[in-house]
């Protein structure tokens, strides 16, 4: 096989790779909608930082709640004497 048809089979062969690459990346992008690897880090982002806001006002909640029990078991223990 000469050099020149070589380059024409190597330039055919990539023409072909680039074409199933875009059939795939279309493929893709119709099952993932409109979602692309941004949007959905960043909608984990949101969603961690929600729940992270959550976890930290139940713990402020329960820290205040433990708050006014030791306060009335004291006001008991003095009353109570």
């Amino acid at each position: 096989m000469s050099p020149g048809l070589r380059t024409v089979d190597a330039l055919g062969l990539m023409k072909q790779i680039n074409e199933q690459s875009a059939d795939a990346y279309a493929d893709a992008r119709e099952v993932l909608g409109g979602e692309t690897p941004e949007s959905i880090m960043k909608q984990r982002t949101v969603k961690n930082e929600k729940l992270d806001t959550e976890n930290s006002n139940a713990v402020e909640s329960q820290h205040e709640g433990r708050l006014r029990l030791a306060s009335n078991l004291s006001v008991s223990l003095f009353f109570f004497r």
